[in-house]
């Protein structure tokens, strides 16, 4: 009787829990507000006051979620060290340690610090054209970048991977005006605006590549140079349910 009496106790706090998570909007699709960062500039080079960073919420488990931030934040390489020409990884990129060091300290109070769950990443290798380029060591992070699979996996049309970058990102060199071509001259005929490439961490093709969403949504797991500086920067990281606030 009394393992009955629990486990009805066990079911109701649990049926609590999704609902809570539920009313606070902390369910996959939906968006949630944590930290702060630079988005607009208030002159030319001086940027605005830091304002809330709207996530997207990719994945919820247990007390946990997956978040990806709407929009690219900054514009940067994916390794801005001078060796970029020889084979760098995710684990080795300055991306991933400015991730987990300046925009950690510059965009979360130390209470939200907290509330960010260390991750132990792997990066699967590139497979592709008879070659096989290292995804590097796994590496426990607060901060990273989706790979490849798991961009395919939360969001699965090109649509939903489309993104703009914030005023910041652009005066911070992220490009949002790309130009296409129809045919084989590659002579650009039209433009697409407003829209970002932004980088994955998985490998590309070639050591000195990284793989990245393109503008119009799909992915280049081919790559491109890892110190291409016009591409954008769209942090994740898995925090504590507990911690958010919906912006829906």
């Amino acid at each position: 009787m009394r393992k009955q009496a629990a486990g009805f106790l066990a079911l109701v706090m649990l049926m609590v829990c999704i609902a809570s998570l539920a009313e606070a909007g902390v369910s996959a699709g939906n968006t949630v507000i944590f930290g702060k960062y630079w988005q607009h500039m208030k002159t030319t080079t001086e940027p605005a006051d830091p304002e809330p960073v709207s996530w997207k919420v990719l994945a919820v488990e247990g007390d946990k979620a997956l978040l990806l931030a709407e929009q690219p934040l900054v514009g940067m390489a994916y390794n801005s060290d001078e060796h970029f020409l020889y084979e760098v990884t995710w684990e080795t990129c300055s991306l991933r340690a400015w991730l987990n060091g300046v925009f950690l300290d510059d965009a979360f109070s130390a209470e939200e610090k907290r509330a960010i769950l260390p991750t132990l990443v792997s990066t699967p290798d590139f497979v592709g054209n008879g070659l096989t380029v290292s995804g590097g060591n796994d590496t426990t992070d607060l901060v990273f970048l989706l790979s490849v699979g798991e961009l395919e996996k939360y969001l699965r049309t090109d649509e939903s991977r489309k993104c703009c970058p914030t005023d910041y990102a652009l005066n911070t060199g992220a490009v949002s005006r790309w130009g296409t071509y129809s045919d084989d001259s590659r002579k650009v005929d039209t433009f697409v605006d407003g829209v970002s490439i932004w980088w994955l961490r998985s490998p590309g093709k070639i050591g000195h590549y990284a793989a990245y969403c393109n503008y119009t949504g799909d992915i280049r797991q081919d790559g491109s140079y890892v110190a291409e500086s016009k591409f954008c920067v769209r942090p994740a990281l898995w925090v504590r349910t507990s911690a958010l606030a919906s912006g829906n």
